[in-house]
């Protein structure tokens, strides 16, 4: 008994650092996460989230289709002559290799809608089916958000004006209570960086019992150390798949992105 004991530990010891113990549960699968639209005031309209994908083969985000829209082609942002962006459309696709993934946002890559039957109001939703070729086709419902979704500062007037002494006693709170829980916060923290936070999701594949995706992204490197050597200094993009049973799965994947893209036809002009 101690013998098998000890094969067992060794064996654990063995395994990589960071291995997922829920491989059976892992996905070979093409994700769509967090997507999401803009609301429109014009015959077009823009998409973004992020495709990963999980599957053993390079797959081509061709373009899509919607009852909302004549066309939905795939556009990149790119440099003319001039030194002026533009928007281009992707004739061939977008290609994501196999254990990579690719991001669809604003001022860069994403999904055009072209041709609106109506405008995108914000506080609503469309359905998007997303063409991947001979993989199949993904099947979302994207929410429209507004077009500036994020905080406005205007709004955080009322909060500024609060009493200073207030403010004065929560400060030193915090660098009392920072005395004694600095290092476990700092723990919590590097934990939260290292999950990220909960995205929407559909599937194209093999992915049963996911419940849950966390993504963090990780910026681009451009002083490398021999450690960023492996994912070339390139953005990357962490994805933690939670399991139905508990378990989970980690991955690191490059991510794709108008920038890297801008990177790698300068290098074969370069080249």
């Amino acid at each position: 008994m101690r013998k098998l004991v000890l094969v067992v530990l060794i064996v654990l010891l063995a395994l990589p650092f960071g291995t997922s113990f829920a491989q059976d549960n892992d996905c070979s699968a093409v994700l769509l996460l967090d997507f999401r639209a803009r609301a429109s005031v014009s015959p077009t309209g823009a998409t973004y989230g992020y495709v990963v994908n999980l599957t053993d083969a390079d797959v081509i985000l061709a373009g899509g289709s919607t009852d909302r829209a004549e066309a939905v082609e795939v556009h990149t942002m790119s440099v003319d002559e001039d030194d002026v962006m533009m928007m281009t459309p992707l004739s061939d696709g977008l290609s994501i290799a196999a254990g990579s993934a690719a991001e669809l946002a604003p001022g860069g890559l994403h999904v055009m809608l072209i041709g609106l039957t109506d405008f995108l109001e914000a506080d609503d939703a469309y359905d998007l089916a997303l063409d991947f070729g001979d993989v199949g086709e993904a099947s979302l419902s994207v929410p429209i958000m507004e077009i500036d979704s994020g905080m406005d500062m205007d709004d955080m007037s009322e909060d500024e004006d609060m009493d200073m002494d207030i403010e004065a006693t929560e400060e030193a709170s915090m660098d009392d209570m920072s005395d004694d829980m600095g290092d476990e916060m700092s723990d919590d923290m590097d934990d939260m960086a290292t999950m990220g936070h909960e995205v929407s999701f559909s599937v194209l594949g093999e992915c049963q019992g996911l419940e849950t995706v966390y993504i963090h992204v990780n910026d681009a490197i451009d002083d490398m150390s021999e450690d960023d050597m492996d994912m070339g200094g390139m953005a990357s993009l962490n994805v933690t798949l939670a399991f139905a049973d508990g378990s989970e799965a980690m991955h690191e994947l490059p991510l794709i992105n108008a920038a890297s893209m801008m990177d790698m036809g300068d290098m074969e002009m370069d080249g």
